[in-house]
């Protein structure tokens, strides 16, 4: 039997002048109801920015926390995106998406 699911995936690019591009990718989860995949989706944007400031002292939380931006493409896309700027001047992209895709199940 054929059933659709919902998988939850995350992106995330890098780079900066004179160092070259970095990329990965990886699934957060499987889930049966989109329902419950979208709100998997913005929690995990919710607890990555959470925790880039967490992971700063007060200073750099300071000159970090007006570089980001989220985009939210839920509507049409199924997408969400987090851009911000790192310390030492990297551009850092993370592009979350909820991908409906058929599963084999037994």
């Amino acid at each position: 039997m054929i059933k659709n699911m919902y998988v939850v995936t995350v992106s995330r690019a890098f780079s900066a002048d004179g160092t070259p591009a970095d990329a990965f990718g990886y699934c957060v989860g499987v889930f049966s109801k989109k329902k419950t995949a979208f709100e998997k989706l913005k929690t995990e944007v919710d607890n990555f920015i959470k925790d880039l400031k967490n992971d700063l002292d007060p200073e750099g939380v300071a000159v970090i926390e007006p570089t980001i931006r989220v985009y939210d493409n839920l509507d049409d896309g199924w997408s969400m995106e987090v851009d911000y700027t790192a310390l030492d001047e990297t551009s850092v992209e993370l592009f979350y998406r909820v991908e409906e895709i058929p599963v084999e199940v037994d």
